[in-house]
């Protein structure tokens, strides 16, 4: 399997909650704790190159518009002909 550099970290627990992630999505992750397992020279997550795509679209964020606001803040849907 190839593998391609996903992210960097300065800090392995980082790595490790941003693999498991990405893991219980269905993409496969491997963490490079660099030279003697140190961290030292940063935490390197690799994803299967093949699944790359998934592993950005699970971690892009978005802008919620102000309808998605209005929604979570008051659970209530405004239509275009509600009035309001």
């Amino acid at each position: 399997m190839k593998w391609t550099v996903f992210k960097s970290f300065d800090h392995q627990s980082m790595a490790e909650l941003m693999s498991e992630r990405l893991r219980s999505n269905g993409v496969p992750t491997r963490i490079d704790f660099g030279a003697y397992h140190s961290g030292v020279d940063g935490v390197h997550l690799y994803v299967a190159s093949h699944m790359l795509h998934r592993a950005r679209w699970l971690t892009s964020e978005t802008a919620l518009s102000d309808e998605e606001l209005d929604y979570l803040a008051t659970g209530e849907l405004r239509g275009k002909n509600s009035g309001g």
